[in-house]
C-alpha cells in the first residue's frame, strides 16, 4: 500500500512539474491529488486507523524468572519488519541471528507488519536467497501471546508495540539501530516512535552515541555494539583509481536521513566553482535520470561484490548521515576510500579525528571539503590510512559476542 501511495504521489508531482507554476498546473495538481489520494482529512483518517493497528497492543509485564546462572543457551525471539532484498538495517539483525545460531542459541524470527510476504515461507526463501541461510524459524506474526522464549527482541518502531504485549519471557530488549522519531516531521509518526523509547525495553544500540541517547534522555539499561564489514567484499585488494576522479556517492532518495539533495547541490556547486575533471557515480537506489551540469553514471542497487570494486576504482567516497551513522562509510574505508561525511553529533560521536573529512552540513562547505581532498592527494592518503587502521578493529563476530555476553548477564538478572 504505501509503494502505491509513493508512486500515485509521484506521477501527480509530475504532472505539477512538467506544467511547472502555470494555473492550469496547480489546479491539475490539487485536482489529482484529491482525486488520487482524497482529501486531506481522508488521508489523515486512513492514517489514523493504520496507526491505530499498529500500536493497539495491551503493554504486559514479562512473567517469567532471571535465567539460572548455570545456563548458558538462550531462546531468542526476533519481531522483525517486512523487509525486501537489500535492506541494510535488517542484515545487521540477520547477522546477529547468525552468528547467536552458531554460538548454539534457538532464534525464532516473527515478521511484522506482513507489507511484501504473503506467508512465513515465502519470508524465509527471501532471507536465505538475499540474506543469509539461517535455520531460524519464521513466523508471520498474528498474536503476540504465541510467543514464549527467554527474551522478545523489538528492532523498530512498529515492533516495539506487540513486544510490549509479550509477557511468557524472562526480558524485553529493544535493537536500536537509528533515533527513528527524526526519521518524521515533528506529529504523529514522530510521537509514536518515541513513545517506544518508554516502554521500558533494554536497549542494544548501534553506535555509542545512540547508547548515550537511550541511557540518559530515557533513563533505559543500554549495550552497544559496533557496526563492522565483510572483509571478503570490502578490502584493498587490486585498488586503482579511476580517471577522471570519480565520487562514489550514496544516493539512496527515498531515504531522508541520506541527506541526498545536500550532496547534489554540492556536486553542482563544484562544477560550477572548479575548474577540475570529476564525475560522480550514483548508487543505493533504482537507476533514474537526473539533469545535472557534470559527468555521473547511475549504478543502481549493487550487491556486495560490485560495491567493493565500485569502492576500489573511486577517488571519494560520500555517503551522508542526518541521524546515526552509515555502514556505508565504513565498508569504503575498508576499501581504502577516503569518505565524506556530514559534522553532526551522531557521526562526531563515533569516528576519531582525521578518520574521515567532516564538513558542515552545508552545500558549499561539502563541495569545499571535496574540493580540497581532490587538489591534495597527501591528505586523501592519510584520511585513507587513518581510516583502515581504525576500521580493522572491528568484526562482526567480535560485535555479536558482545552482546550476546550482555543479554545472558541481562537475563541473569532478577527484575525488581
Amino acid at each position: 500500500m504505501n509503494r502505491i501511495r509513493r508512486s500515485i504521489v509521484g506521477h501527480v508531482r509530475l504532472v505539477r512539474n512538467l506544467l511547472g507554476g502555470t494555473r492550469l498546473g496547480q489546479w491539475l495538481h490539487v485536482t489529482l491529488r484529491r482525486i488520487l489520494l482524497g482529501t486531506d482529512a481522508e488521508r489523515v483518517c486512513r492514517d489514523a486507523d493504520i496507526l491505530l493497528r499498529l500500536t493497539a497492543y495491551p503493554e504486559r509485564q514479562p512473567i517469567l524468572p532471571a535465567l539460572p546462572a548455570d545456563t548458558g543457551r538462550m531462546r531468542l525471539h526476533w519481531i522483525v519488519p517486512d523487509f525486501n532484498a537489500g535492506d541494510g538495517g535488517i542484515m545487521n539483525i540477520f547477522r546477529f541471528i547468525h552468528y547467536f545460531e552458531e554460538a548454539g542459541h534457538t532464534n525464532t524470527i516473527w515478521v511484522h507488519p506482513r507489507l511484501h510476504h504473503d506467508t512465513a515461507a515465502a519470508a524465509r526463501q527471501t532471507i536465505h536467497t538475499h540474506f543469509l541461510p539461517l535455520e531460524a524459524t519464521v513466523h508471520i506474526l498474528e498474536d503476540p501471546a504465541e510467543i514464549e522464549g527467554d527474551a522478545v527482541i523489538a528492532t523498530d518502531r512498529w515492533t516495539a508495540y506487540p513486544a510490549a504485549a509479550v509477557e511468557r519471557v524472562r526480558r524485553r530488549f529493544y535493537f536500536v539501530q537509528d533515533y527513528e522519531p527524526d526519521f518524521y516531521p515533528r506529529g504523529a509518526h514522530a510521537i509514536l516512535t518515541e513513545n517506544t523509547y518508554r516502554l521500558g525495553f533494554d536497549c542494544i544500540c548501534n553506535g555509542r552515541w545512540l547508547d548515550t541517547l537511550m541511557r540518559e534522555d530515557y533513563g533505559l539499561w543500554t549495550c552497544w555494539w559496533q557496526q563492522a564489514y565483510d572483509p571478503a567484499h570490502y578490502h584493498t585488494n587490486d585498488r586503482r583509481e579511476s580517471e577522471p576522479p570519480s565520487i562514489a556517492f550514496y544516493a539512496r532518495f527515498p531515504t531522508p536521513r541520506r541527506a541526498v539533495e545536500l550532496g547534489l547541490m554540492a556536486f553542482t556547486l563544484l562544477h560550477r566553482d572548479w575548474d577540475g575533471d570529476f564525475r560522480v557515480d550514483f548508487f543505493g537506489t533504482k537507476p533514474f535520470n537526473i539533469d545535472v551540469p557534470y559527468p555521473c553514471r547511475h549504478l543502481g542497487v549493487l550487491s556486495a561484490a560490485e560495491l567493493g570494486e565500485l569502492y576500489r576504482e573511486s577517488t571519494i567516497g560520500m555517503a551522508l548521515s542526518a541521524t546515526n551513522y552509515s555502514i556505508v562509510c565504513r565498508e569504503m574505508m575498508a576499501c581504502g576510500l577516503p569518505v565524506v561525511d556530514i559534522a553532526v553529533p551522531s557521526v562526531q560521536a563515533v569516528y576519531p579525528e582525521h578518520c574521515l573529512a567532516l564538513a558542515r552540513p552545508d552545500a558549499a562547505a561539502i563541495a569545499q571539503r571535496i574540493r580540497g581532498l581532490l587538489e591534495q592527494p597527501a591528505e586523501r592518503e592519510t584520511l585513507r590510512d587513518t581510516a583502515l587502521a581504525y576500521v580493522k578493529e572491528f568484526s562482526w563476530r567480535d560485535s555479536a559476542q558482545r552482546v550476546e555476553k550482555e543479554i545472558l548477564e541481562r537475563l541473569r538478572t532478577p527484575r525488581p
